[in-house]
């Protein structure tokens, strides 16, 4: 092919590939909305974890103004594993006896990890850490 061509074609489509290779960035509720759609139980509907977990520092926004939070689709991950270290592992059916799960979570508070240690592992999962 004709190095004119090659040229001419990247020219004239230049913007579809642009819109191709770039993703928005996503306000907050816009982010915890396509969290939800992919079946993860993040909190918030126009505020939520996703904040929260920028406020511990946990996780990068991806704006330059800290006014509003902005997120790239793939900051996903990074919050899904928040979510998973954050879960605490007890039968939905507990509920049913009060005083018993009460004293449950009493003591269920002293194994969960710091803060820190569930930071420090989502981290990994944020790229721009």
């Amino acid at each position: 092919m004709d190095e004119f061509y090659v040229k001419e074609f990247f020219r004239d489509t230049s913007q579809q590939r642009y819109r191709l290779l770039q993703n928005k960035l996503m306000r907050e509720s816009k982010f915890i909305k396509f969290i939800k759609d992919r079946g993860i139980a993040v909190f918030g509907a126009v505020k939520g974890d996703p904040s929260k977990f920028c406020e511990l520092g946990w996780l990068t926004s991806d704006n330059n103004n800290n006014q509003k939070y902005l997120f790239h689709p793939f900051r996903l991950l990074p919050v899904f594993k928040g979510i998973e270290l954050c879960k605490i592992r007890i039968s939905a059916t507990s509920t049913l006896n009060r005083d018993s799960l009460a004293q449950c979570l009493n003591g269920y508070i002293n194994f969960l990890p710091e803060n820190d240690n569930i930071g420090n592992k989502v981290k990994e999962f944020d790229s721009h850490s």
